[in-house]
């Protein structure tokens, strides 16, 4: 495989995950603006503050951190804040879209898995009650 078409893969890849890992509470042109606030047009690297693939690893070190401990509505954006640190800005908006835009993401994200969860025990709730008030 030529590198250019691996690169392109990976970047694709990383955006097809993004996606997929904000599409639980997000619509998906409420997610493809976000990207856009963040890197520009889809198809033109030259306007990326980040590669994709850096911002998906971003978002799962941020979300890996949640895992460990709950973040609270405070903590997601200090933890953002630490996670990025070593990022370098390409330009002087970069930094601060970047982690606003990250903390939207984690945001959506613990929402989905809330919402999961949420489902499931609504789910449970109904089956255990429902099921009794049948058998009545």
């Amino acid at each position: 495989m030529h590198p250019v078409e691996k690169k392109y893969r990976e970047r694709h890849l990383a955006r097809i995950l993004l996606i997929s890992a904000l599409r639980d509470c997000m619509k998906i042109d409420s997610i493809g603006e976000l990207l856009v606030v963040v890197n520009g047009d889809a198809d033109d690297t030259g306007d990326d503050i980040i590669s994709e693939e850096q911002l998906y690893d971003y978002l799962c070190e941020i979300i890996g951190t949640a895992d460990e401990r709950a973040l609270s509505l405070e903590e997601i954006p200090k933890t953002v804040r630490l996670v990025t640190k070593d990022y370098v800005p390409t330009d002087n908006t970069a930094s601060g879209r970047l982690n606003e835009a990250l903390t939207v993401m984690v945001f959506a994200f613990t929402a989905g898995q809330y919402k999961k969860e949420a489902d499931k025990r609504f789910s449970q709730l109904k089956e255990k009650h429902l099921s009794t008030e049948e058998n009545k």
